[in-house]
Formats: structure tokens, sequence, C-alpha cells
């Protein structure tokens, strides 16, 4: 057994155990804390509508995954060729990680409406950065000497790009799509709150206004486990990526 995998056991088990002391010991509520019982109990009443949900969030989120990622990688390309765009773009970067998703989310809705436009752009632009500044740094940190060899051999920049430094920032590449796999399905939550009629994240703004926090934690446990499985998978590829290579 891993130590990621013991630690992650570890963590359930003290979550849990705090969970059931709130509930039994310290007899927090059940609006406000439910029993595990009452959550399963909730899930199995509703696990047609929660799956109907979960898979349409999914579909926002990994379609918004793809998109931020082709968008990514080709203006960090673009970027590359053209150093002026970079600059350009470094205070957009930068405003983009001082304002938060739920600041901007409530504008794009106003200027696109409720449609999938809208929840679609959210996904996108919460997605785009963490990809684009990791293959940025991964850009500019190609060995010096891979880039003499290079250069000695009379690359063409264009050659030079995408025999060298593409490959070469591989790492970086994957260490930002697996942060943008993570956060994809809490993005298309995002955009379920601030304007969507269906999906996990207006399942969950339901149950909330109702008070129904059994539906509400089952939700909730529902989109941490697709999360962590789209991570897991996400991982795994690119491990047996680098293995291959």
């Amino acid at each position: 057994m891993t130590h990621k995998t013991l630690g992650l056991i570890s963590l359930m088990l003290l979550l849990s155990l705090l969970w059931w002391t709130g509930v039994a010991v310290l007899h927090i509520p059940h609006y406000f804390l439910p029993s595990f019982t009452d959550v399963i109990q909730s899930f199995t009443d509703n696990y047609g509508s929660i799956f109907m949900a979960c898979g349409y969030t999914l579909g926002e989120a990994l379609l918004g995954l793809t998109l931020a990622t082709l968008l990514a990688l080709s203006l960090a390309s673009l970027c590359y060729f053209i150093p002026f765009l970079a600059a350009l773009l470094q205070p957009l970067i930068v405003l983009s990680q001082a304002l938060p998703l739920m600041v901007l989310a409530p504008l794009i809705v106003l200027w696109l409406g409720f449609g999938w436009s809208a929840k679609l752009t959210i996904v996108v632009l919460s997605l785009f950065f963490p990809i684009f500044i990791a293959a940025m740094n991964g850009f500019n940190q190609i060995p010096k000497l891979w880039l003499e060899l290079a250069i000695t051999a009379k690359a063409s920049r264009l050659r030079l790009f995408l025999h060298v430094i593409l490959p070469g920032s591989f790492k970086s590449i994957s260490a930002g799509l697996k942060i943008a796999i993570a956060w994809s399905m809490l993005s298309a939550i995002i955009a379920e709150w601030v304007g969507g009629s269906r999906g996990l994240g207006f399942l969950m703004q339901n149950s909330l206004s109702r008070l129904d926090s059994a539906f509400l934690f089952a939700n909730l446990f529902i989109l941490v486990a697709v999360s962590l499985m789209l991570y897991g998978l996400g991982a795994l590829v690119f491990a047996n990526i680098n293995d291959a290579r």
C-alpha cells in the first residue's frame, strides 16, 4: 500500500470519526449535519436524478476541459513564437488570478445569458490558466544545453519547438493538466450555481434552499467521488506516457 493511499484512508477515517462525533455525541441538528444513514437513504431514494445530473455536469466539465486545454496550449505556443504576445497577456494572467471565479461568473452570465455558452465559458476560463501557466513555465525551463545542441544542428525554430521544447515541457504541462482535471467538476458546479437549471450544482442549490442536508451531502459525495476518479485516471494516463517515453 502506497503512502498516498494510506494517507487518503487515514483522512477518510478521521473525517468519519469527526462526523460520527458531531452526530452521535454533540447532537448537531440534522439540517446542519445529517447522519450517514440519512445520506445513504437520500441517495437510495434519488439515485436516478443524482446520476442523471452527474452525467450532465460531467459532460460540461469534460467539454470545458478539452476546450481549455486546446486554447491554453495553442496560446502558449503562440507566445513562444511571438514573445510580445506573452508580455501583453501577463497583466491579464495576474488579474485573472487576483479575481476569484465567483466574482467573474455573474458578469459572464449577465453578458451571455443562462444557456450553455455562459456555463462553458466559466468552466473554460477557470481551467485555462493553470494549463497555460504550466505550459509557459515548461517552455522557459528547458535546459540550455538542449537548446544549444539543437541550434548547433541548425534546427529551425519550428523544429526546435516540436522536437525539443514541447516534449521537454511535458512534465510541467501534465502537472497543469492534473490541476485542471481536479478542478473541472468544481468549475462546472460553480457555473451551475450561478446560472443553471440542471446538473449537480442545481440539485445542491435546490437542496440547500429546502434545508435538505442529507440530499446535499449525497450530491457532494458523488461530486468528490467523480473528481477523485477523474484525477486518478489523469494521473495514471500521464504516468504511463512518462514510462513510455
